[in-house]
């Protein structure tokens, strides 16, 4: 016997001594109960007993509201997942939770000296000369060192935590399911299961032994940082991070504003010195230096530093222009592992200057299944 509201089919033997008029009143959206001595349970839920007469599912396909699985039925659990991140395996800092990602900690030293003679140095020029050059020369030169103060700080934490061009390892092209064109899967006999990095995948392409992965034209590899990295230029320690094709304008970019602002400050400090040198540097609210000797002493602590940094950010900075006009990088100018000529030729200068894609992202979530 099928009743249609419900889809249940009940087998006529356990409804066989019901009268027609406990037939009809039957209603299967409720929980009723029978009245019948012992033949029939005394509700729907006592029908478990006679399951092999009920014939499930609901062939009707009509919704049952307030229905609930029992528990554990139909129970698909979250799948657990690590960052991408946590597994990085190079020897690069990770800060906040992988959404800033810098070099090695054998560069902090370096990298902290480059922040400590920049906002050093800038805030000597603000306490001592900035008030003396807004008020006797002229306001606009001390906003032009302001701006290239923030310049300068913005462009070296764009060149320390931005990619520089890396290519994830095997391990990690994997796990992302991205660019697997660049895993080499070839495994030569006698060389522990990696490639050879001296055999050539194909002309003016090589392997990397260590990532594992096919290493484009002008790709190399920093031992420093543990990454290959596109049109790779050299590893900076006082920016702590590599230098390649996503972050070389960046650096550009560091070196001109550092220069300029040491030209800026440098100026300031000389106009400073021969402005008060009979008086001292005198404040709103009195004399700040007034002795001569003292002041000779704190300008040269300040001055010497910033002229041999400054005259070193412009040798820095011509040779880079001359890399630029030429095409070339720097491992390309200094090594003996210069690319070809006519790779160099078929591409313009400041192609790999440009804003690539990257590679990777630290905060993409990878299920633990295929770790």
């Amino acid at each position: 016997m099928l009743y249609n509201n419900v889809g249940c089919k009940l087998s006529d033997d356990i409804i066989i001594d019901l009268d027609p008029q406990q037939k009809h009143s039957l209603d299967f959206r409720s929980n009723l109960e029978f009245s019948n001595k012992g033949q029939v349970p005394s509700s729907l839920i006592g029908l478990s007993n006679q399951a092999m007469n009920v014939t499930p599912p609901f062939q009707n396909n009509i919704a049952m509201q307030g229905y609930e699985p029992a528990e554990g039925a139909n129970y698909q659990a979250q799948e657990k997942y690590k960052f991408l991140y946590e597994l990085w395996p190079s020897n690069n800092q990770i800060c906040l939770w992988g959404r800033l990602m810098t070099g090695p900690k054998s560069d902090r030293f370096h990298n902290f000296f480059t922040w400590f003679m920049i906002i050093s140095i800038s805030t000597c020029f603000f306490v001592l000369a900035a008030p003396y050059i807004w008020s006797e020369v002229h306001w606009i030169y001390v906003l032009i060192v302001i701006y290239l103060f923030i310049s300068t700080l913005s462009f070296l934490s764009l060149t320390q935590f931005s990619d520089p061009g890396i290519i994830p390892r095997r391990q990690i092209l994997e796990l992302q399911d991205k660019n697997l064109h660049l895993i080499h899967r070839e495994r030569l006999e006698g060389t522990g299961g990696c490639p050879d990095k001296r055999k050539r995948f194909q002309p003016q392409q090589k392997i990397c032994s260590t990532c594992q992965i096919i290493r484009p034209p002008r790709c190399s590899h920093c031992k420093d940082c543990g990454n290959c990295v596109e049109v790779f230029d050299h590893h900076c320690p006082f920016v702590s991070n590599c230098i390649g094709k996503r972050n070389y304008r960046y650096f550009l970019g560091f070196l001109f504003s550092v220069l300029l602002l040491g030209l800026g400050e440098l100026a300031g400090f000389l106009i400073l010195f021969f402005s008060n040198f009979g008086e001292g540097i005198q404040g709103k609210d009195g004399i700040l230096i007034q002795n001569q000797t003292i002041l000779v002493i704190v300008l040269f602590i300040l001055g010497i530093p910033t002229v041999i940094l400054t005259i070193c950010v412009l040798l820095l900075a011509c040779f880079h222009m001359c890399l630029v006009y030429a095409g070339k990088t720097t491992k390309e100018k200094l090594t003996s592992n210069e690319q070809p000529k006519d790779i160099i030729k078929t591409a313009p200068s400041i192609i790999w200057c440009d804003k690539s894609t990257s590679l990777f992202d630290l905060r993409q979530k990878i299920p633990i299944s295929k770790i």
